[in-house]
């Protein structure tokens, strides 16, 4: 049975994906690195858990960013709309990358650029018009240290990919 995720819906899973057949592709939404936008500039339909999709899969997309830019935006998210919990939002990286082919996944590196440089990478059809989001930001972290701390396992994650466009 296919699980189809609602997009409206503020939560994030591991297994979520957007799929294209046509592309042969999937891209796994991480919160806090433009999953809003990109699922808007693929204009994909198909959402599903990527364990239960039958067709052949070539590659993951997923799209990273610097984890304490991350961190500091979904604090800034929960300040801006009243949401103070922790959840799915500042959840590290490997729990969204659970069970997903790491030999498939091409990373891709958060970048002003990132809806060209995907459409570009996969010549795949995007609107690359839309604006990502970036809300005005009413903290600043200070001391990073605190935060890299706690983001320790997703830093050396980080420092260890091969990003496609950078």
């Amino acid at each position: 049975m296919q699980t189809k995720w609602n997009w409206d819906h503020e939560s994030h899973h591991p297994h979520q994906c957007l799929y294209s057949k046509k592309y042969e592709l999937c891209y796994i939404p991480i919160p806090k690195v433009a999953s809003s936008s990109i699922k808007n500039a693929l204009q994909w339909k198909d959402y599903n858990d990527f364990d239960d999709i039958k067709y052949n899969i070539k590659n993951f997309i997923v799209v990273l960013r610097d984890p304490i830019e991350r961190w500091e935006s979904a604090m800034n998210m929960f300040i801006r709309d009243d949401y103070y919990k922790s959840d799915e939002h500042t959840e590290q990286y490997s729990y969204f990358l659970q069970n997903v082919p790491f030999n498939k996944i091409l990373f891709f590196y958060l970048t002003p650029t990132i809806l060209q440089d995907i459409s570009t990478y996969f010549n795949i059809p995007m609107n690359t018009n839309i604006t990502l989001n970036a809300s005005k930001k009413a903290i600043k972290i200070l001391d990073r240290s605190i935060i890299e701390k706690t983001y320790a396992t997703d830093i050396k994650f980080m420092n260890a990919i091969n990003f496609v466009n950078i």
